[in-house]
């Protein structure tokens, strides 16, 4: 997961399920004009899921499939 993506100041939708994509997924919880989070499931993200922005509206099953990925969605 390129941490790039975290300085897209005008991300609007993510949705990369099934990609093979690794990397933390912290590298997110700067895009604060990301509204909506569609899905990177089935990738191999790790590192904890952000809480806090637009991250505590996106649905748990965004996240499952990703087994370093931990924190409050994956309880």
């Amino acid at each position: 997961l390129p941490q790039e993506l975290g300085q897209l100041p005008n991300l609007y939708l993510l949705k990369v399920e099934n990609n093979n994509l690794s990397g933390d997924v912290m590298s997110l919880a700067s895009c604060l004009s990301l509204n909506i989070f569609r899905n990177v499931s089935y990738n191999n993200l790790g590192g904890n899921i952000p809480t806090g922005n637009n991250f505590s509206r996106f649905s748990p099953d965004s996240f499952i499939g990703n087994p370093d990925l931990c924190g409050y969605w994956l309880t």
